[in-house]
């Protein structure tokens, strides 16, 4: 493996003071948003034109850190941060909500929180709805799709716009930015619901990025979920480390590091750090640093990469980066499939390719750098690990194929079941 390098900053900060540059909240204030920066970037006014078009639907936001690891604008590590007329494309099989996420949020009617699934359930919760409008609220911060475990969606707030996001409708659009204190903007309406069910054990925070907020605001996130004594795993779902790793600061440290240990009652504590590099080039020195800043607090930190066209589909590419995170101490975790969101049809690849992947990795990479295989399928039905589920393969007459998956009936309100997934070509 050869040595970690620091980043190189392009000549668009060239003067800007190392104090400045290192600073989290710099990069955050000037990121890159408006279509006529990347000039800087080998653009042309007419690529511009492109790009403002898809800016209109799909924001941009790029830190001046990981804007300098692109070396080519169709190379892998721009075709994650800059936007792309490919984006625009739509096919019958995409969705704006993939996932079904929308489906996931509970309600609260009256005083009582209802987790509405059923036929029945929805239509008692639309007759509510209509006869008591004032006492029906939707807890927007909370997906329970699982019956163990939440995504509480803290933020919309993220340093950087990847251009592959699953809910890039969502993030860095004020408009659905929770207020972390106030029950009518959804974070202690969040907290609530968690409290009141003492099934959830495992607790996400994400968004957009949790570590966008301050670190009093992630110590009170941690601290209210601290104060709840069915809550046994906390994770921060976050890029950061890859986009902007000087956002692990020593008060982050600090604070990370009080939610970690052993009571003197003989309770566990322990936070995860759910991150997401995709390619070798991301994991520089400064990346590198934060990694280990984190692990000196007692976090675990796991991988959750995105197979993604053009950028990692390549098993060469993907033993590489596993390695490395594997030399980092970071648990390889999960490759996920990309979801068929609007946006995302240029990044998709057959499953053919990550099966291969999967099967180069396994042959000759060490079990403690081989990820498990996952699609997220759509419709809501779940997490599946390939090729596991696969119980069957059929031409699909147009040059695909077409998979029979086995569902594992793990998300709220599905039974396992045989579902037709029809792949890209």
């Amino acid at each position: 493996m050869s040595l970690l390098k620091k980043v190189q900053r392009n000549a668009l900060w060239k003067d800007v003071n190392e104090k400045d540059w290192t600073n989290w909240k710099w990069q955050q204030r000037n990121t890159i948003r408006k279509p006529e920066q990347l000039l800087h970037f080998g653009y042309t006014k007419k690529n511009i034109k492109d790009i403002q078009e898809v800016t209109q639907i799909f924001r941009m936001r790029v830190t001046p850190y990981f804007a300098s690891l692109v070396q080519d604008k169709k190379g892998p590590i721009g075709l994650q941060t800059f936007p792309q007329k490919e984006e625009l494309i739509r096919t019958p099989d995409q969705y704006a909500d993939p996932l079904s996420e929308d489906f996931f949020r509970p309600y609260k009617v009256r005083n009582k929180f209802v987790r509405p699934g059923t036929e029945e359930e929805r239509l008692e919760l639309e007759l509510d709805k209509a006869m008591f409008p004032e006492e029906v609220k939707r807890v927007d911060t909370i997906i329970h799709k699982y019956d163990n475990r939440v995504l509480f969606y803290t933020t919309a707030n993220c340093a950087m716009t990847c251009r592959h996001c699953t809910r890039k409708r969502l993030v860095n659009d004020t408009s659905t930015q929770p207020n972390i204190k106030e029950d009518n903007k959804g974070v202690a309406l969040g907290m609530e619901y968690i409290a009141s069910n003492p099934e959830i054990i495992d607790v996400i925070l994400s968004g957009g990025d949790v570590l966008s907020y301050s670190n009093q605001n992630i110590d009170y996130l941690l601290g209210k979920l601290d104060e709840i004594n069915h809550v046994q795993i906390k994770r921060l779902g976050t890029r950061n480390l890859v986009t902007l790793p000087y956002r692990v600061d020593d008060g982050l440290a600090e604070v990370i590091s009080n939610y970690v240990g052993l009571t003197p009652e003989g309770k566990p504590k322990s936070v995860r750090i759910n991150t997401h590099f995709n390619h070798p080039e991301e994991i520089t020195y400064e990346a590198a640093e934060a990694v280990m800043k984190l692990k000196a607090t007692g976090a675990s930190i796991g991988n959750q990469a995105v197979l993604l066209k053009g950028v990692n589909d390549i098993p060469e590419t993907m033993k590489n980066l596993y390695s490395i995170l594997a030399s980092l101490g970071i648990d390889p975790y999960y490759l996920y499939q990309c979801d068929k969101n609007f946006g995302n049809e240029h990044f998709r690849t057959p499953l053919e390719v990550g099966l291969n992947i999967m099967d180069a990795l396994t042959t000759h990479t060490s079990g403690v750098a081989t990820p498990h295989f996952i699609k997220d399928l759509e419709g809501g039905h779940g997490k599946v690990h390939l090729p596991g589920a696969i119980k069957g393969i059929r031409d699909g007459g147009d040059g695909t194929k077409i998979y029979d998956i086995q569902t594992t009936g793990a998300a709220y309100t599905l039974q396992p079941q045989i579902i037709e997934y029809k792949d890209i070509q």
